[in-house]
């Protein structure tokens, strides 16, 4: 499992280089507007309609992943050197699109090969850590990008140098894939028992039926919401609370050494509260979290909403996952996660992306009230979700 550690490491590194200064560089470096950068977002996000569920097939099938994991941070890293290069609306569309392509399938493939390495452990009575211990690893891996981008930037550098610190670690990536466990076919008695030999449609089949999908539906809400929150919290930042953008990364990491403790504490916390507890208590705060960013603009608001991070991260993109792994058979493990991201994740970030760039445009509060809104509304699925006492265990 070392591998898979690092793996998780070094995939929200990348990430971390990224999203806490992905619009100000697209608007200071690259000379878009909000409206530019929310229809770029939007595009970029059309990736998620494709590559997972298509790489995480694929998986499923094959058991590659050592060569997709290569495959995928290999695009990344050309990517990141094209815009580092380039400038301008078309130029930077088009390769963040094809960093899209290549990194929406990463995050749900990784999970797919923790639980079936996992599975395969338990079928060899051997034992495996827990999840959120592995995605711990990967919380400390986006806050490592923002120290060294803080250090970089104290002298006034450019902030394209966020594309330089992504594709390193896309190089490490590269060398550590090789070290990445190999996978077993399913066994034949898991295939008979699956049915249906496309994985997809047996994930399909799991997630289209009730009580699942009100709860991937309220879920779908979140993330169009949280599309509000990533694209435009930077902005946010520099423009409404007047940050300097070398402090972007560090304001970023107040919620993610909150995520820390969070992440550390998982396994009690779903013991003592349960996993549909922790999901109803995660998105109360994001609810709160948009709507004070709406409602009290300003600095102290800009830094307070950080602590709302760590019940967030849980219960967005740990207890989800693990809800989802729960209803997945053996045959459609990493299939179930790469549908669930088109379709639960893809979809409402097009849109959210799309829309906030346009109220951006209009007042970044007015962004984040609408996102406060979809917080509400899926909150509110979620919960009819887990009226059903059979699903994801006791009601919270």
């Amino acid at each position: 499992m070392q591998a898979l550690r690092s793996q998780f490491f070094i995939a929200f590194a990348v990430t971390g280089s990224l999203i806490p200064f992905l619009t100000v560089v697209f608007k200071e470096e690259q000379g878009l507007g909000e409206e530019q950068i929310g229809i770029i977002l939007a595009v970029s996000q059309l990736s998620i309609l494709l590559t997972p569920v298509l790489l995480t097939l694929v998986a499923d099938a094959r058991r590659n992943n050592r060569g997709l994991v290569v495959g995928i941070f290999a695009l990344c890293a050309l990517a990141q050197a094209g815009l580092w290069a380039f400038t301008g609306f078309w130029a930077t569309m088009l390769l963040f699109l094809l960093h899209s392509l290549a990194f929406a399938p990463m995050l749900p493939l990784q999970d797919g090969l923790y639980f079936t390495a996992r599975r395969q452990a338990e079928i060899g009575r051997r034992t495996a850590p827990p999840y959120h211990r592995i995605r711990l690893m990967g919380t400390i891996g986006f806050i490592v990008p923002s120290i060294v981008l803080y250090l970089l930037l104290q002298g006034g550098g450019s902030l394209k140098l966020v594309f330089h610190v992504a594709t390193f670690f896309c190089l490490i990536g590269i060398i550590n894939a090789w070290r990445l466990p190999r996978l077993a076919a399913p066994s034949p008695q898991a295939e008979a028992a699956g049915g249906s030999r496309l994985p997809t449609l047996e994930a399909g089949r799991v997630l289209l039926r009730p009580p699942a999908v009100f709860f991937c539906a309220g879920l779908g809400l979140t993330h169009f919401a949280g599309s509000a929150y990533y694209g435009f919290y930077p902005l946010y930042l520099t423009e409404v609370a007047g940050v300097d953008r070398q402090w972007l990364g560090l304001i970023a990491n107040i919620g993610v050494l909150v995520e820390v403790g969070f992440m550390a504490a998982f396994g009690l916390l779903s013991k003592r509260l349960g996993l549909r507890t922790i999901v109803v208590l995660g998105m109360g705060a994001m609810f709160c979290r948009m709507l004070l960013l709406a409602s009290f603009p300003g600095m102290a608001t800009a830094l307070g909403i950080q602590f709302f991070h760590g019940i967030i991260i849980i219960a967005t993109h740990v207890a989800p996952i693990l809800i989802l792994n729960s209803l997945a058979g053996d045959t459609f493990r990493n299939s179930i996660q790469g549908l669930f991201t088109l379709v639960f994740i893809g979809v409402p970030r097009i849109t959210g992306s799309l829309l906030s760039g346009y109220l951006a445009a209009v007042s970044l509060q007015l962004t984040f009230a609408v996102a406060a809104l979809m917080c509400f509304a899926g909150l509110c699925l979620i919960w009819f979700a887990f009226r059903d006492r059979g699903f994801a265990g006791t009601a919270p």
